[in-house]
């Protein structure tokens, strides 16, 4: 019985509007509140383990990847004819592959880099 008010909770969720993703977390986080409180034997079962869970992002990243034009544009952006640039070209390729935010990164078509910054 008391799965059936974990339901129209998460109904009333659906209803105000809320994403699926947020509606996921939400029922995530009581399902580990009750299992903490199995585990303690204060309460005798889960009542979020048979409620179904809206799909959030079907296993996709919600970051957009960069095109390979967009990439190459960004790898030869810092100018070869100055140290910084030389030195921002040098670091470009580590922050593409280690998946670095752009901003993160050195060079990026700014002309500083944060090195530079701090």
């Amino acid at each position: 019985m008391a799965d059936a008010h974990v339901i129209a909770w998460r109904k009333d969720l659906e209803a105000r509007g809320l994403s699926p993703a947020s509606i996921r977390r939400k029922l995530s986080a009581l399902s580990s509140l009750f299992d903490y409180l199995c585990e303690r034997n204060a309460v005798s079962g889960n009542p979020v383990d048979g409620v179904k869970r809206p799909i959030a992002n079907g296993n996709q990243g919600s970051t957009p990847a960069l095109g390979d034009a967009q990439g190459r544009k960004l790898l030869e952006a810092p100018q070869a004819d100055t140290l910084k640039g030389v030195r921002d070209r040098a670091s470009s390729p580590l922050c593409s592959i280690t998946a670095s935010p752009a901003r993160n990164c050195a060079g990026c078509g700014t002309g500083t880099s944060r090195a530079a910054r701090v």
